[in-house]
């Protein structure tokens, strides 16, 4: 069976990257794991329907494309091993003046979607998902909201004082009616995202970085679960058969799909993925073609429909297969530049550290889509809003000008 001979090789490769790397929570080991589960659930779902195709080796070999990428950047380079600790705070001042403005916003917006849900005879959320639309001003005011939140909660992690614990709290209040209005990606992002960011800053030893994942894994299935019952409950009388659909479409049928349709002899784009935002921009500017629609028709799956392909789909759309490679590798060795700074003894990089746990999400999800160069834009402001945020004069140390402490 190819997919069994092919979990093994990749199993093995990821304990060959574990003897390298040490540390079980590093992308190359992440984005094995999750290649790993994905042919497990093929075949579960599948059987010998689909357990021995080998075109699914694409998915070991963009595991090996990337760990190369990432180990390119760690040559040569002495790595810690112990929690970071640092005397860090964010700015008095610029706290309590950014958290009423974000506070203000968001119970503006509050409000707003407490008028959109009245009189629903279904559920909350299904009400503010149908009726409540944010603008792109409230868009951005969120985007910001999150980073300040993960800069908040980044602190705490390296100086965990009582102060920067309030703060890390503090934060996360505007953060609620973005939470309540959005789709599950965004509560997948800020959980993936939370988690990562302790296990880069704790540092802690692989077997109780095992743990913490699989109650993270737990804690996800049961969102996915409640939110599944919330969203297609009405349409499914069994438990079962729903659940059923959702494994199907979500977690195994994005890779029979791109099977399928790398298997049609499809018109390659010639690089309107990647190249997305570029075409886009120039094309505001009056110049170029029409970027293509980063949302893909939806085919049927063994009876289950689905739209997403996944990550590797996006690239390999352009070029074909050899460049969905190429782009992992140069993603593997951005990971290792981030992964090499964070993990640097000599100086705590707080941008690095949240960076590197909010890019955790789109290596995850790539058993599913792409969430890099699709949605490069909304990074580009997450960066920005970080860099920013980041700055000598929002985080500051205890050994420059005091502050009066809350």
């Amino acid at each position: 069976m190819a997919v069994l001979f092919l979990s093994i090789a990749l199993f093995g490769w990821i304990c060959l990257t574990l003897r390298m790397v040490k540390h079980i929570s590093a992308p190359p080991i992440i984005i094995g794991l999750v290649f790993l589960v994905s042919y497990i659930l093929i075949v579960f779902a599948y059987g010998e329907s689909e357990s021995n195709e080998w075109f699914y080796s694409c998915y070991f070999f963009a595991v090996i494309f990337f760990s190369v990428g990432f180990f390119i950047p760690l040559i040569g380079k002495k790595l810690a091993n112990t929690p970071m600790q640092s005397d860090v705070y964010f700015s008095t001042s610029f706290f309590w003046i950014i958290w009423m403005a974000e506070f203000s916003f968001s119970m503006v917006q509050l409000w707003k979607m407490l008028i959109s849900a009245r009189g629903s005879a279904y559920n909350i959320w299904s009400a503010i998902k149908l009726n409540y639309q944010a603008g792109a001003f409230a868009s951005f005011f969120f985007l910001f909201e999150t980073v300040f939140f993960f800069v908040n909660v980044g602190i705490f992690f390296v100086n965990r004082s009582k102060r920067n614990g309030f703060r890390a709290i503090m934060s996360a209040i505007p953060l609620i009616p973005h939470v309540l209005s959005s789709h599950r990606g965004v509560w997948f992002m800020l959980a993936i995202t939370l988690v990562f960011m302790f296990l880069f800053a704790y540092r802690p030893d692989n077997i109780r970085v095992i743990k913490i994942g699989l109650a993270a894994f737990i804690g996800l299935a049961i969102v996915i679960v409640i939110s599944s019952f919330w969203k297609y409950g009405k349409w499914y009388d069994n438990p079962k058969e729903l659940m059923q659909y959702v494994l199907n479409s979500y977690f195994s049928s994005p890779f029979v799909a791109f099977k399928q349709y790398m298997q049609s002899g499809p018109e390659l784009k010639m690089g309107g993925n990647t190249f997305r935002f570029f075409i886009a921009v120039l094309h505001q500017l009056g110049w170029g073609t029409q970027p293509v629609d980063i949302v893909q028709p939806f085919v049927s799956v063994y009876g289950y429909p689905t739209n997403v392909y996944t990550g590797l789909y996006y690239y390999a759309a352009d070029f074909g297969m050899w460049w969905a490679y190429v782009i992992e590798l140069c993603l593997g060795f951005f990971y290792g530049m981030l992964y090499v700074k964070t993990f640097n003894g000599k100086k705590i990089n707080l941008l690095c550290l949240v960076g590197l746990s909010m890019l955790m999400y789109p290596l995850v999800n790539q058993f599913f889509d792409d969430k890099y160069f699709s949605i490069l834009a909304e990074w580009l402001k997450y960066f920005i809003v970080l860099i920013l945020l980041t700055q000598k004069c929002f985080v500051k140390s205890q050994g420059e000008k005091d502050e009066k402490r809350i």
